[in-house]
């Protein structure tokens, strides 16, 4: 639950974890604890305070949540990637709701992209901290988009030269968006160097190797994976294993090769996502009829070679 804590940001399994730890220090006290000493009334003690912190932590979920299942969902979870869907702050629903209304196509594209990439960050065995950092820059790593001009972002054929250095500083848009807010800051680096590359010819900044983090690597991959296999109105989504050769023909040039063989692991195994648990992530933000259908938008198709972008 510490671990939930920390990838979620939910003060119900910080109260569960605290209150399991009490519990389980009063068993041990039982142990060698004689009737009515103070061990013994110690032992009740932290019985109680155990009980009192798990109540309390029910009793601020339900407060926010309102319904007793949302309130439970923290307590009972054991999976990393409902930790950071519950504990997904407001202004992150918004941001993902702003996205839907711009063009549903990037928001479904996103919310894809923060569950892959979850996914990987858990097999990579990334830290509790690190693993938050990354769902957070997947989940909203193409939020610099609402910044972009419907013209370009909704061009159906090829981009000028010019339209494609607007299009480049989606980016640093995002990287500015996120880093007004103490909670998305973290991430907002690998939002801003999500579109690097290991050989240093991406944007904005012209990292190379090292230098690019692993996270945004990670990204950088599930982005690209995402991009080409999933249909647009003017392209067909290509295979799976059409794509991760694709990957595997670009690692060490566009990609990380550590981040292609956790990606290809990934989805080898557990396949790619189809329906994405982060797809809840910003419904109650959406307002009727502001989403525009059927919207053509290039999904982050400059982070393809140009032998997939069809």
């Amino acid at each position: 639950h510490l671990r939930l804590f920390r990838i979620g940001g939910r003060v119900a399994s910080l109260s569960a974890s605290v209150g399991v730890l009490y519990l389980g220090l009063s068993t041990l006290v039982w142990l060698g604890a004689e009737p009515y000493s103070v061990a013994w009334w110690g032992a009740h003690a932290a019985d109680g305070v155990g009980v009192l912190l798990a109540a309390a932590g029910l009793g601020l979920a339900h407060r926010r949540d309102g319904s007793l299942v949302p309130t439970l969902a923290p307590v009972v979870n054991r999976d990393p990637l409902v930790a950071l869907e519950l504990g997904l702050t407001p202004v992150v629903h918004r941001f993902v709701a702003a996205l839907s209304e711009k063009d549903p196509v990037t928001r479904h594209h996103v919310v894809r992209v923060g569950e892959l990439a979850m996914r990987v960050g858990v097999r990579s065995g990334l830290d509790p901290d690190r693993l938050r950092a990354l769902g957070l820059g997947a989940l909203l790593h193409d939020i610099g988009k609402l910044m972009i001009p419907d013209a370009v972002l909704t061009k159906p054929g090829p981009l000028t030269d010019e339209e494609f250095r607007v299009m480049t500083t989606h980016t640093t848009w995002g990287f500015d968006l996120m880093s007004t807010s103490p909670l998305l800051a973290p991430a907002a680096p690998l939002v801003r160097w999500h579109h690097e590359r290991v050989d240093g010819t991406g944007y904005p900044d012209g990292l190379s190797g090292d230098a690019i983090p692993v996270e945004a690597g990670l990204i950088s991959v599930c982005d690209a994976f995402d991009a080409m296999t999933w249909s647009r109105p003017y392209r067909d989504g290509m295979a799976v294993e059409a794509a991760l050769a694709v990957l595997q023909e670009g690692a060490g040039s566009q990609w990380d090769p550590r981040a292609v063989a956790l990606v290809t692991a990934e989805i080898t195994e557990s396949g790619p996502v189809a329906t994405p648990l982060f797809d809840r992530v910003g419904e109650g933000d959406l307002r009727a009829g502001d989403s525009r259908e059927g919207g053509v938008v290039a999904v982050c198709g400059e982070a393809l070679p140009a032998a997939a972008r069809g």
